[in-house]
């Protein structure tokens, strides 16, 4: 009896063991992505300011008008597809099944290839009467044919980043998809600023870049995929395409996939409907530092997705919460310092990167920044709600979300114009993600501030300073800093103890002065 039950407990041990290596793994790998992302978005908002200031404002309205309407492009392409192949090839591997994942790969990418041609057959047989309809300057509708190929492009991309995520290395995600991509880019905006190009060689810059970076990137997955010794010993005769699960799984998106057209590229669409390329410069020149805040959330979701699909396809309930409260904190706390930067220091921030024909869009920057943290705290619900089987739910709640977006939508940007789409954002994206915690907290009993309760609370007093403080300090760089640095030190200071961070990461304790401070 008591052999049976040491070895009952040797078990138990053991799985407690896997379970943490398990949480462990994903963070240290998705933190690891966020540095590689982190570079990315360095190089990427470089080609922005440099192209904000290369371009007059009303050109450059245009030219962001039509890489929205191709950010919106790719999510109709997409259909939740990288999402779906994530979790689907994730759990048939887990389960050794190899024909599905062949077939689940094989699916992604024809229903990526035949989307894109019915979107660029439309775009095309429907061009003249696409300024009308969309409300636009015919010189913005030609820049949106010129990149119109952009669209699959990216859709394939997002595709082989998810497939990344469950067969490769986080620092191969790191170098090829965050470093190799956007460094071609600044080459090829470089190029055409040396030589005086406009709009439509920047439009061809944006494009030739991207299909390089993706080449790239597809040739490595390729050699990755066949170093799998499980992959290479299928057959193509055991080809089995899960084509109802996927596609039906896929269909359950459709509604999250209307939230981000709507917050991503639909704001920008009904500005530029009520008040033209001016407003919409405004508008797109302070989104992408605000999106900031939302870096590591996007990086965490593409390992969080396959981790937690592992953990459900083993009925691991401790898992599954481990896992999610503390993806969660880690994404809040990671996401504050960005937080504390874009809020607290917008004004100074828009003047000095963008540029005087910029002043005016530092509250814009300020409103925004606080929806994509408020996004990012309130945690990946909504991929959790579908990874764990509560699908209805997350279509329900998507569902209530757009509908919420639209009259916001309507009630704002018509009369206040580029504020009114800024405060839109916002609203939109907090109400979402308040929509998402609370469903998920109602089906999967899961609740991120489980346990971690005193490092939000740190969180919310650091960002009420941050509140309290701005209007005295928007004007001036250096104070605006220095509120904004100390914020961000209470909260890690705070933090690092509550988070096993020297677990997580042991080599940090061997750096000079950053270990003592941990210790």
């Amino acid at each position: 009896m008591s052999a049976a039950r040491a070895v009952a407990d040797a078990s138990a041990l053991q799985g407690d063991q896997a379970r943490r290596e398990g949480v462990r793994r994903h963070l240290r790998g998705s933190s690891l992505l966020l540095v590689g992302r982190l570079a990315s978005l360095a190089i990427n908002l470089g080609v922005q300011v440099l192209t904000v200031r290369y371009l007059a404002r009303a050109d450059y309205g245009m030219f962001a008008w039509a890489l929205v309407a191709i950010a919106g492009a790719t999510q109709l392409v997409l259909l939740g597809l990288d999402t779906t192949v994530s979790r689907f090839v994730a759990i048939y591997h887990e389960r050794g099944d190899q024909a599905r994942v062949s077939g689940a790969i094989a699916l992604s990418l024809g229903g990526i290839g035949l989307a894109s041609l019915l979107l660029v057959g439309a775009a095309f047989a429907g061009r003249a009467a696409l300024p009308g309809l969309l409300g636009a300057e015919p010189g913005a509708v030609s820049l949106l044919l010129v990149m119109i190929a952009m669209a699959p492009l990216q859709a394939l991309d997002s595709i082989l980043h998810a497939l990344y995520g469950v067969f490769g290395r986080a620092g191969s995600i790191m170098l090829r998809r965050y470093l190799v991509g956007p460094g071609l880019k600044l080459a090829c905006v470089l190029a055409v600023m040396a030589c005086g190009g406009g709009t439509f060689a920047l439009a061809l810059a944006y494009a030739v870049s991207l299909a390089a970076g993706v080449g790239i990137y597809g040739l490595l997955l390729v050699q990755i995929l066949r170093r799998d010794a499980a992959l290479a010993s299928s057959s193509p005769r055991r080809l089995v395409l899960p084509a109802r699960e996927m596609f039906g799984f896929a269909a359950s998106l459709l509604t999250a996939e209307l939230v981000f057209l709507f917050y991503g590229s639909f704001i920008t669409l009904i500005l530029q409907y009520f008040h033209g390329a001016n407003e919409v410069a405004g508008f797109q020149a302070a989104r992408p530092f605000a999106k900031l805040n939302d870096v590591v959330l996007a990086t965490f979701v593409h390992l969080f997705v396959p981790a937690l699909a592992r953990f459900h396809a083993r009925g691991d309930r401790e898992g599954i919460e481990s896992l999610h409260g503390q993806t969660c904190v880690w994404i809040t706390l990671l996401s504050f310092p960005l937080f504390a930067v874009t809020f607290g220091m917008a004004d100074p921030i828009a003047l000095w990167l963008l540029g005087s024909q910029y002043a005016d869009v530092g509250g814009l920057l300020a409103w925004m920044s606080v929806g994509f943290f408020a996004h990012a705290a309130l945690g990946a619900n909504s991929h959790a709600l579908r990874v764990l089987g509560y699908v209805r739910t997350a279509v329900a709640a998507d569902l209530l979300a757009v509908v919420a977006a639209l009259a916001i939508a309507f009630a704002l940007i018509p009369t206040l114009g580029q504020v009114g789409a800024a405060a839109t954002l916002a609203l939109v994206l907090g109400v979402r993600g308040g929509i998402h915690l609370a469903a998920l907290a109602w089906r999967g009993g899961l609740n991120p501030v489980h346990g971690h309760g005193p490092v939000y609370a740190v969180v919310a007093a650091a960002t009420l300073l941050l509140w309290l403080t701005r209007p005295f300090t928007a004007g001036s760089l250096l104070a605006s800093a220095a509120v904004s640095a100390l914020a961000i030190g209470v909260v890690l200071a705070f933090a690092h103890r509550r988070l096993a961070l020297r677990e997580t990461f042991p080599e940090i304790a061997r750096l000079p002065f950053v270990g003592r401070l941990l210790g």
